[in-house]
């Protein structure tokens, strides 16, 4: 296989472990605010717990657009494999 398909092929396993590394964030951000929410009873918990869950949103919706960009790069390098493989 060609260095470039290669090389392309790492570039798309990294994207796809950048969105494993935002989903793993967001799990850890809803772990903390379990505990958040535990220990401290406060009106301003109505705030925070809205900041956290629009966070948790963007976190997910980041690591969606990981997987469309990763699953449009995979097929970009197929075709660029099949393309070698044909020539």
């Amino acid at each position: 296989m060609p260095a470039d398909i290669v090389l392309a092929a790492a570039q798309v396993k990294a994207v796809g472990e950048q969105a494993d590394a935002i989903r793993a964030l967001k799990e850890g951000l809803t772990a903390y605010s379990s505990k958040l929410n535990a220990a401290w009873v406060s009106s301003e918990m109505k705030t925070i717990n809205h900041i956290i869950e629009d966070l948790r949103r963007q976190l997910d919706n980041l690591a969606v657009q990981l997987d469309v960009l990763q699953a449009n790069m995979q097929n970009g390098v197929s075709q660029l494999a099949e393309r070698d493989i044909l020539w």
